[in-house]
């Protein structure tokens, strides 16, 4: 401890009448003395120590035998700094002084020191000046501290501006942001604004984010996080934001420095891998449902022919647990050694060509017994167009294979049933052919006699018979002629399919011309007319081809009106799909169709299919000769060929028949 001794007292200072200092004078001194800030009093214009405490004599580097003597004498290198200067400026000027973070260089120091200064001037009962007071605090720590803040400052400053990530600076309470350089993404920030929030953030982040501001504020550590914001252009964006604390003297807050940077396409990247994840589990839920509830079996087996997937239906049939026989060969689970063999064969075999393969095989079901299966296998291509896996799919096709076989047996049973029916059928058709040629033939005689005898007993009597008698006597004979007449067309009816006859290629406008040769004389009485031109060939039989046309254009002269010449038109058109579909032909062969019109009495549409109908009439026998036979015999001989006919009418106006007939098949 340094004991300070003054010899004679400044002016105004008391003591004890022994000359003593006073015990609150010595308490004083010695608080002074011990004080770990500096403190010395100078006195005069040539700064003699009065006193110095032992902190100052550890910063000038003396001892207790420099009180006494001037300052600069003990200290020249001191001579150089603005202290001295100072110390001569208080003491001239009476003003105190403050200095703070002064620098201080010592002799043999290697280092600088920073302290702060009070300097004090010391005045006399008559208010002179006698000296100054020096307290000096060393403030180098705090300096140097500040010092390497600033420097970390400047590096991470100088770090952020070499990237190109945005930088912004905020207060300490986060409530203004200062300034922010958003580089495109966000909108820039060149003087404070409060509410910085409402303009970058989305309401719905804002409880999110301020609890992680909070937190850092708190805690004085750097604030880091993955944040949503509103970009430039107003559009929803991600952001990844940092900030650290700036740090003042004391250890307050005194601003935040942060860098961001966009990362909004990785953060889509992210949402779209998640649902693209969300999307696979349900596809996979979805899968597992689809597989676990259907009655096939469903599998998966690698190229080393182990089982990696079984549905449940499978492990049933296997009666095993999902843990019993994944991960098993096909031995292993209960498959047959020659079973068991022709899979692996199988699979080598779609490993080899990458195509699947398909099979049938019986296997004994846990539960059902034996069971017959219907089996296909697939490759598992991976990216590099290797077979990683064989999946494959069995169905239980044992009802399937029994119904089958009751088909089988029964189609069998059908078919000579049909045979018998059919020899029945024949047998039953030519005894009715038999019976309508003799039958026809028996009755033609007689009612071809009744016809004769009437024809004469008109020709040679005629004149001796009254009005009544001969009018009776006509009725007789065309009564006669129309039964010969059905008679005629009922042999024809039905023998004509009885005829062996030989397809051919038929010239339609050759059958047209013995059609036309045949009718001439009707044609000129009624000064009809038949247009055709240029008509196709067909592939059929001549004599009934010309039987059907002399009975469509028999049918339109005889139908005709006396209010206009009968006009017969006879064209071909293309056949329609839907003709062929609605008509059930065979597709595979080719058709044209003939259409037959005139403008006759016509008929009501909706007798269109009955007039093909045999012995049907839609006009009285008086109005219009006729069997009835006429369309149906052309329908029948349209069916022989392989073809159709139909008919559309208006009342009045005429009718118009259509006819598919098959052509020969191009060369």
């Amino acid at each position: 401890m340094l004991e300070y001794t003054k010899p004679d007292l400044p002016s105004g200072s008391s003591s004890s009448a022994n000359g003593l200092l006073t015990d609150s004078e010595q308490r004083f001194r010695n608080m002074l003395l011990q004080s770990p800030a500096g403190f010395a009093i100078l006195s005069g214009q040539d700064m003699v120590v009065e006193f110095v405490n032992q902190a100052m004599l550890r910063l000038w580097k003396g001892d207790a035998d420099i009180v006494g003597k001037p300052l600069l004498e003990l200290m020249p290198e001191m001579g150089g700094q603005s202290f001295p200067t100072l110390i001569q400026t208080v003491y001239r000027t009476g003003q105190p002084h403050h200095s703070y973070e002064e620098k201080v260089t010592l002799q043999n120091s290697e280092t600088d020191a920073y302290y702060d200064y009070v300097y004090q001037p010391l005045f006399a009962a008559d208010g002179t000046v006698t000296g100054v007071s020096v307290m000096a605090t060393d403030v180098t720590v705090q300096v140097e501290d500040r010092k390497k803040v600033k420097e970390s400052e400047a590096r991470f400053r100088a770090l952020v501006m070499a990237t190109t990530e945005m930088r912004y600076r905020m207060s300490p309470d986060w409530k203004e942001m200062w300034e922010l350089q958003g580089m495109g993404f966000l909108k820039d920030v060149k003087s404070p604004i409060s509410h910085w929030d409402a303009h970058y953030v989305p309401e719905e982040e804002k409880p999110r984010l301020w609890a992680a501001i909070q937190t850092a504020i708190a805690s004085k550590t750097i604030f880091e996080m993955e944040h949503r914001v509103l970009r430039a252009d107003g559009s929803p964006g991600w952001a990844f934001s940092r900030a650290v604390p700036i740090l003042g003297s004391s250890g307050e807050i005194v601003e935040w420095f942060g860098a961001a940077r966009d990362i909004t396409i990785r953060k889509q990247m992210d949402e779209a891998l998640q649902q693209a994840k969300e999307d696979l589990e349900g596809y996979k839920r979805l899968y597992e449902t689809i597989t676990n509830n259907t009655p096939d079996l469903i599998y998966v087996l690698d190229v080393n022919y182990r089982f990696t997937y079984a549905n449940e239906a499978l492990l049933t049939m296997w009666g095993k647990t999902w843990e019993q026989g994944i991960g098993k060969s096909l031995l292993e689970n209960g498959y047959e050694p020659w079973h068991a063999e022709m899979h692996e064969r199988e699979i080598d075999q779609v490993v080899a060509t990458r195509k699947s393969v398909r099979g049938e095989v019986s296997f004994p079901h846990a539960v059902l017994g034996k069971r017959i299966y219907d089996y296909i296998f697939v490759p598992v291509v991976n990216e590099e167009g290797d077979v990683e896996a064989v999946a494959g799919t069995t169905r239980d096709i044992t009802e399937i294979r029994l119904a089958e076989e009751a088909l089988r047996r029964s189609r069998e049973e059908l078919e000579v049933l049909v045979e018998d029916r059919t020899r029945a059928l024949h047998r039953s058709n030519e005894d009715l052919r038999q019976f309508a040629h003799v039958s026809s033939h028996d009755m033609k005689e007689p009612v071809r006699k009744i016809v004769l005898f009437a024809g004469l007993l008109t020709d040679e009597c005629g004149h001796q018979l009254d009005t009544k008698s001969a009018r009776y006597l006509a009725k007789i004979s065309d009564s006669a002629k129309r039964i010969y007449s059905m008679i005629e067309g009922i042999l024809s009816f039905s023998s004509f399919q009885e005829v062996d006859l030989e397809v051919g290629q038929v010239d339609l406008n050759s059958i047209l011309k013995e059609v036309e040769s045949d009718f001439e004389v009707v044609i000129r009485e009624k000064q009809a007319s038949i247009e055709y031109t240029d008509l196709p060939l067909i592939a059929g039989f001549p004599l009934l081809t010309s039987q059907l046309f002399s009975n469509l254009i028999s049918n339109a002269l005889k139908f005709s009106t006396p209010e206009r010449d009968p006009v017969i038109r006879i064209s071909a058109a293309p056949v329609l799909v839907e003709e062929l579909l609605k008509e059930k032909l065979d597709e595979r062969r080719h058709y044209v169709k003939i259409v037959v019109s005139d403008n006759g009495i016509g008929f009501n549409e909706q007798y269109a299919d009955k007039i093909f109908q045999i012995f049907s009439r839609l006009n009285s026998k008086d109005q219009f000769e006729g069997t009835g036979l006429g369309l149906a015999l052309c329908r029948k001989i349209s069916e022989r060929h392989g073809g159709t006919i139909w008919a559309n009418g208006k009342e009045k106006e005429g009718a118009t028949f259509s006819i598919i007939l098959p052509t020969p098949d191009p060369a």
